[in-house]
């Protein structure tokens, strides 16, 4: 109905569009519109489970308020709790399909029929959404630990959502980093008792972390970090393609290496059922995603999520600072092993944990490789 009136095209998808001036009285008319009630958002309703306004409660407020809870508390939670379940079980090992359903259903029956309970409707099912970082973000939180006599930082770099080919990608830079890493901060340096950089996943959220307990303050153990960070840089580039191919093979080999104990594979299973991913073959995806990547993937990868050069770049250093440091150390600045760190601006240090998180975002969840419900 508008090809008679759309007398221009757009460049990109070649779409046939018009312009025209906005009337003066209808800019008037927006600018006093007032309020619809029909538009307006519903109450807060506290008990969805998937309210984000709801805090999560600490050890330390949990124990201030047990003296306060009484038998014919947890009586009546006991009630309230039951009232209305969602239940996912794993049975597996030698018992076939029937017999599993067949457990759940006996299950489900005693419910109902001793308690009256009643499903949770799927719109309230619960999904754990991760927080965002923002593009080109540098945060810091401290806090002091009475126990140990230790130092600890882990620098967190947070990626994206979850897919084939971001997974990929992930497991082999880490499988890249890990070993030098150790070599040069643990052995070279001996930074710390705990020296490790590690692939991290939050719920649906991909990220890698770099971890180092010591005797050392924990900005000069993240000044080493990211001389590290950078020097690998050259060092993946400079590497050949054998050893690209070898690092390969590495993650390849012990992504199908098949459990060694039943407890093992249970785990993995559950793993993907409590992240309602249900990626039962993600594995052998990955793997063979892993096999098409090239070393120019990687570095293109690193430079965008760990170059310290990166505007994408999202870090976050968590530390902790021992009150009671028995032998604290500092860095000698002559070391020969000590590697060019790069100049950075000053990070931003977080006060608040519960007042940083509310003024960021959510990621999206990943949609579920299975669904479940239709199966069902």
């Amino acid at each position: 109905q508008f090809t008679t009136i759309a007398d221009q095209t757009e460049k990109w998808y070649s779409t046939q569009y018009t312009q025209q001036d906005i009337p003066p009285e209808k800019i008037q008319k927006w600018l006093n519109i007032g309020f619809n009630d029909n538009l307006a958002l519903p109450p807060k309703n506290d008990f969805i489970p998937y309210d984000f306004t709801l805090k999560q409660i600490h050890d330390n407020e949990l124990l201030k308020t047990a003296n306060d809870i009484t038998v014919s508390d947890v009586s009546a939670l006991v009630v309230q709790l039951l009232s209305r379940l969602h239940i996912e079980a794993l049975i597996h090992g030698n018992i076939d399909s029937s017999e599993a359903i067949d457990v759940c259903d006996l299950f489900e029956t005693r419910f109902k029929s001793a308690l009256n309970t009643k499903p949770i409707p799927l719109s309230q099912h619960f999904r754990n959404r991760v927080v965002q970082l923002p593009d080109g973000s540098d945060h810091y939180f401290e806090a002091t630990n009475g126990i140990h006599k230790t130092n600890a930082i882990q620098l967190y770099f947070q990626i994206g959502v979850s897919d084939t080919i971001l997974n990929a990608k992930i497991g082999l830079l880490q499988q890249i980093l890990s070993e030098p890493f150790f070599d040069n901060l643990r052995t070279k340096l001996q930074l710390g008792y705990t020296v490790r950089a590690s692939y991290w996943i939050s719920y649906s959220v991909r990220g890698m972390t770099f971890t180092i307990v010591s005797d050392y303050k924990p900005n000069e153990l993240n000044e080493r970090i990211e001389a590290f960070i950078q020097w690998v840089h050259k060092y993946i580039e400079d590497m050949s393609d054998k050893d690209f191919e070898t690092q390969k093979q590495s993650v390849i080999t012990r992504r199908l290496e098949k459990p060694k104990q039943l407890s093992e594979y249970s785990q993995r299973l559950w793993s993907e059922i409590s992240s309602k991913e249900y990626d039962f073959n993600e594995d052998e995806i990955e793997v063979k995603a892993i096999k098409e990547l090239t070393k120019q993937d990687i570095i293109a990868f690193f430079e965008r999520h760990l170059s310290h050069t990166s505007t994408n770049r999202k870090k976050l250093m968590v530390s902790i600072i021992s009150e009671n440091p028995i032998n604290e150390k500092h860095l000698n600045e002559v070391n020969e092993d000590l590697m060019p760190a790069p100049k950075l601006p000053e990070s931003i240090r977080i006060e608040n944990i519960t007042q940083f998180k509310t003024h960021l975002g959510l990621y999206s969840v990943r949609k579920p490789v299975l669904d479940v419900n239709a199966i069902v």
